[in-house]
């Protein structure tokens, strides 16, 4: 893959964050700095990233896409009502564990 000035802002956008946002949010938060960039940039690049394993696409149900610029082994943690994700990091299979059998948080 060839050099990209765009290609460079977003991923460090990826990488300077702990959330795991769209395309349209890497788009808003890179667009006040780089007018001329544009949503089809940031969608073909973000793809791009993905097909090299650069960074992951996260699949969420009945939401957009989400995009995670930390390739390391660790586990996600979505909340089903407001669709925030969360990265854990937990030795395999002790993930469950973090959330109390009682209580208004329940693990799928």
């Amino acid at each position: 893959m060839n050099y990209s000035k765009q290609r460079e802002l977003i991923m460090d956008a990826l990488q300077h964050t702990n959330e795991h946002p769209t395309a349209e949010t890497v788009y808003r938060t890179l667009k006040g700095e780089y007018p001329r960039l544009s949503l089809a940039t940031v969608y073909r690049n973000l793809n791009q990233l993905c097909e090299t394993g650069t960074i992951r696409k996260l699949r969420v149900a009945d939401s957009p896409d989400r995009f995670d610029g930390n390739v390391e082994p660790h586990y996600h943690l979505c909340c089903k009502a407001c669709k925030k994700i969360i990265d854990i990091t937990v030795p395999k299979g002790a993930w469950r564990a973090l959330v109390p059998s009682e209580g208004k948080h329940r693990i799928d």
